[in-house]
């Protein structure tokens, strides 16, 4: 490594590009640092590289290994320069969204930037704002939002896969394996949503469909966390929970902010009998993504402690935040039939 990068610099002033060259050879050896876990050691390498050579793909991943680290700051600052360079750059516009920067504010960093025209944008910006939703658990609005994206590129993986996830949400089981199908279809190679499909399938308890689908996502890639999602799904479906277990924190060391990896974990825990690892699992999801499934997690793994008023608490949260969801409303009744004054009666 040393060598390598001695000799990049030796040559620095021979040749115009070679602060670039360099550059690129620091990032993959950063990358490689990062493959084998050496997260912070690989922020120094790349840390190292002037920033006029970072490009927008570099700053995308070293968002993402801050965001990894717990490192708030880094990642915003990374995210942000990189829309700033590239105004298509998707994957830090969702990254800002998962450090709960509002989407008005991500998409007026799109438009500011020069190397898009504004009516160009409204594609990203619609995007922006489908995805915005549904982190703020509008789950009918960005569903109508991606039915929109959905026209404009039809068949579009990513786009079918936040339908079926929201159809999901909206519990609306068929319509969500419909479009999990309809991804499976676009693209067997791609992994992104599989375990919530895996899932799916599971609830219908079809082993040998979830057998298969298992061996097809670890041939894909068995270093992404939701082909080993999708193998404790099958070890949980046969009743060996612990082997399940054992997935989902495989799962985890490759993507320990995998959030389907969270919340399967809290569920196994409270089957375990072990409630006070499920408050730590569904903790976990709920500081990725307030969603209903970490605040149902949550509140189940409180009243079995049992912790009444925590899972009080963390009900009305969930009412507040979802006010029209009768899910919400269902869960603060659910509680409060558990408080004291109610078991009196």
């Amino acid at each position: 490594t040393f060598f390598v990068i001695s000799s990049a610099t030796s040559l620095r002033s021979s040749s115009p590009d070679i602060g670039t060259v360099e550059a690129h050879i620091k990032f993959q050896i950063a990358k490689c640092q990062g493959e084998i876990g050496e997260k912070h050691t690989a922020l120094k390498t790349i840390e190292s590289i002037s920033s006029r050579f970072k490009t927008p793909s570099m700053l995308v991943w070293i968002g993402k290994v801050y965001s990894d680290c717990g490192m708030e700051r880094g990642t915003l600052h990374n995210y942000r320069e990189a829309l700033r360079q590239n105004s298509y750059s998707i994957q830090a516009a969702l990254g800002l969204l998962k450090q709960h920067i509002p989407p008005e504010d991500i998409n007026d960093l799109c438009v500011s930037s020069k190397i898009a025209r504004k009516e160009d944008l409204a594609w990203i910006t619609k995007l922006v704002d489908a995805h915005g939703n549904y982190r703020a658990s509008k789950h009918k609005q960005a569903l109508s939002l991606f039915t929109q994206l959905e026209k404009w590129f039809p068949n579009h993986v990513h786009i079918l896969i936040q339908m079926a996830s929201l159809h999901l949400q909206l519990n609306d089981r068929n319509a969500a394996i419909i479009m999990f199908q309809k991804a499976r279809a676009a693209d067997m190679k791609n992994l992104e949503g599989m375990d919530i499909y895996a899932s799916l399938i599971r609830y219908q308890e079809d082993q040998t469909r979830l057998n298969s689908l298992t061996k097809e996502l670890l041939d894909v890639n068995d270093k992404r966390p939701e082909a080993w999602i999708a193998v404790a799904l099958f070890c949980d479906l046969k009743g060996d929970r612990l082997s399940a277990v054992q997935f989902v924190d495989k799962a985890l060391e490759l993507d320990p902010n995998h959030l389907t990896a969270h919340h399967f974990k809290g569920q196994l825990h409270l089957r375990l009998q072990q409630p006070e690892q499920s408050v730590q699992s569904y903790y976990r999801a709920y500081s990725i993504r307030r969603d209903f499934n970490a605040y149902h997690g949550l509140v189940n793994a409180y009243l079995k402690i049992p912790k009444v008023g925590e899972a009080l608490r963390t009900a009305k949260e969930a009412l507040s935040l979802m006010p029209k969801d009768a899910r919400a409303m269902l869960l603060v009744g659910r509680v409060l039939s558990q408080t004291p004054v109610a078991c009196a009666r």
